[in-house]
């Protein structure tokens, strides 16, 4: 779990757009001069250097943060930086590289010493003196991605810390003590450690949500905002209505009717995860101005997300009243989500892994797929992440495209598909075409920006129309197949007369209502 968390949150340049950003709109709900952001970034340039920095480390501000939870790789990670900083200290020319070099060979002297002698019998002498010779150079090679790794987590970190350092400059300016200041902080900008064991249980459960830390301590401090400084939530409320307004007036979608008939219809038409409100009242989704045809997702962007209100990014989610425990009944623990997901053959999209009429062994090769994308860094960087099977995606797109109007295409990129669909062919996967299933082009523009967390997503009325309407028209055909049972039990007095007027009554009613669906799709996509 601790690995995930850190794959998940951490490693991934979505989770820190995610995070700086939803940290901007809490700042604003804050109430405090965006001054204050100046001021912090300075300070916290300085470092040791600077007096308020040293006087909020010595508060309590820094180390509460959620990066914390995971102390083990915390704590190992702060030795691993005392014992670098103390092995190049030295300012003697080349004494630094002599060093390293002669701590090494201690290491693999000392590793291969205990490992023969440990080892019993020839055989095993071999095999343990070959691994203790091979993991200095394993070491090695991790070296430099360990160091990657603990830079992202550390930017995580320090977005939180920017944010929190604002909001004490701006108490202290004000007169409060140092502890009623970090007390202001962390009403925003959460102090982790400042929950309740019951919520810790629920966090950690098999079956548990592990985020819920956050919405448990967002959820107080956005009602609190809206109750003590309801202009505040109103503010960004219209600001998100705005937008959403100017885009559709731009891009010329209001020339026939009016701005809540226009939401009317993307409500009737729109999937789910292009929907709803967060939790204090802000679109998930807006349209994107001189952008036709694209909504700009921002559903995990705002402040507490859609914990309480909205519908979730996910079909299948829980009443609003519960879906801050997870998407569906599994919760959002990685383990129970990916064995949820594996049983009834639906990714998060709900759409299927696999084809259920596949050979085995493709269907293991989409199972472990799944399961790799779900537990490893989502980075474009990562060796068959989503982002970077997107990426590769809009670069075949590029070269089908090219090809197909006559052009050469770029060598650089057609090498560098051409490389990813051996690789594939040659694990059992399948080629990079640039379209996606319902072939429709994956632009390299909409993967390089999703990589970083900027989500536009296409609005393709006919393609909606088409998935709504086979949706509802699904529900009536076994509607009319469940009262054809129900007329075969009358016909074999199995049913009453008073049962199957009932029967008959129910079908009618909801046919009627089917109908009346199918029909405000259709007068909803021609919008």
């Amino acid at each position: 779990m601790q690995k995930w968390k850190s794959y998940k949150p951490f490693y991934t340049h979505v989770s820190n757009m995610n995070n700086s950003v939803g940290n901007l709109m809490m700042y604003n709900l804050s109430d405090y001069e965006y001054k204050h952001l100046a001021n912090s970034f300075k300070e916290l340039r300085k470092g040791e250097d600077s007096a308020i920095v040293g006087e909020a480390q010595r508060a309590g501000l820094f180390g509460n943060d959620w990066t914390s939870e995971l102390k083990g790789r915390t704590q190992s990670r702060q030795i691993d930086d005392l014992l670098e900083s103390l092995r190049t200290q030295p300012d003697i020319p080349d004494f630094e590289q002599s060093l390293d070099s002669m701590m090494k060979l201690k290491q693999w002297f000392i590793e291969s010493s205990n490992a023969v002698k440990g080892a019993k019998g020839t055989w095993k002498t071999g095999a343990e003196l070959a691994k203790s010779v091979g993991n200095p150079l394993i070491n090695t090679a991790r070296k430099p991605i360990d160091k990657a790794a603990y830079a992202a987590q550390k930017a995580y970190r320090v977005e939180d810390e920017f944010f929190k350092m604002a909001v004490y400059m701006a108490e202290r300016e004000r007169g409060t003590t140092p502890f009623e200041a970090v007390q202001a902080a962390n009403r925003y900008f959460f102090d982790y450690n400042d929950l309740p064991d019951g919520m810790k249980l629920v966090r950690d459960l098999p079956l548990g949500s592990p985020f819920i830390s956050y919405t448990y301590l967002a959820v107080p401090s956005i009602a609190r905002t809206a109750v003590e400084k309801p202009e505040k939530i109103l503010g960004l409320v219209a600001a998100l209505e705005a937008v959403n307004y100017a885009g559709m007036t731009l891009n010329g979608e209001l020339q026939e009717q009016g701005y809540w008939d226009r939401m009317d219809d993307e409500k009737t038409l729109l999937p789910t995860w292009m929907q709803g409100r967060s939790l204090f009242g802000g679109l998930n989704n807006v349209t994107v101005p001189f952008v036709e045809s694209y909504k700009l997702g921002l559903a995990n962007v705002l402040p507490a997300g859609n914990p309480l209100v909205g519908q979730s990014e996910r079909s299948g989610a829980w009443p609003s009243f519960l879906s801050a425990y997870g998407a569906g009944p599994e919760g959002s623990n990685p383990i129970a989500k990916l064995t949820f997901d594996l049983s009834r053959n639906k990714d998060w999209r709900d759409m299927p892994i696999w084809m259920e009429e596949a050979p085995t062994s493709e269907k293991i090769r989409k199972a472990t797929n799944y399961i790799y994308q779900n537990i490893t860094p989502s980075i474009p960087l990562f060796p068959g992440s989503y982002h970077q099977q997107k990426i590769l995606e809009g670069s075949a797109n590029q070269v089908r495209a090219a090809k197909e109007s006559g052009e050469e295409p770029n060598a650089l990129i057609e090498g560098m598909v051409d490389m990813a669909n051996a690789t594939s062919e040659a694990l059992g996967g399948e080629q990079f075409t640039g379209l996606d299933r319902r072939e429709n082009e994956i632009l390299s523009r909409d993967a390089l920006l999703g990589s970083i967390g900027i989500k536009l997503r296409p609005v393709r009325v006919e393609q909606m129309e088409e998935s709504k309407g086979y949706d509802v028209k699904s529900r009536a055909n076994n509607l009319r197949k469940w009262i054809r049972s129900k007329e075969r039990q009358y016909s074999e007095n199995r049913l009453s007369d008073t049962k199957i007027k009932k029967n008959r009554a129910h079908a009618e009613r909801r046919i009627r209502e089917i109908e009346e669906q199918v029909n405000r799709i259709s007068e909803a996509a021609r919008m």
